[in-house]
């Protein structure tokens, strides 16, 4: 795969990301969860520490879920950057 191709698909995959990261529907999944399972940890018996872990790591994925995808949009807009530069380089007969 050549370096534009790949460039592009990365680009792609970050303007998809960013869909994602704005959808109401999805943003209100996240907080839902996010609340839900910091309330069940809250509310969990500190004896419950196996459960309180589970619940923990349910939580702490939704961020890393999160966070995945605002990787992808920052690598999709170094991509886009990156594209950009090799458009004009061709276009002024350097590339």
């Amino acid at each position: 795969m050549n370096e534009e191709h790949q460039l592009s698909t990365e680009l792609q995959r970050g303007t998809k990301a960013k869909l994602l990261l704005e959808d109401p529907l999805l943003i209100e999944a996240f907080q839902k969860l996010e609340s839900e399972y910091f309330d069940a940890w809250k509310q969990s018996s500190v004896e419950a520490t196996e459960q309180r872990e589970k619940i923990w790591l349910m939580y702490a994925t939704v961020s890393s879920v999160q966070a995945q995808l605002a990787s992808v949009i920052v690598t999709g807009k170094m991509a886009e950057d990156q594209l950009k530069v090799i458009q004009q380089r061709k276009k002024n007969g350097i590339w």
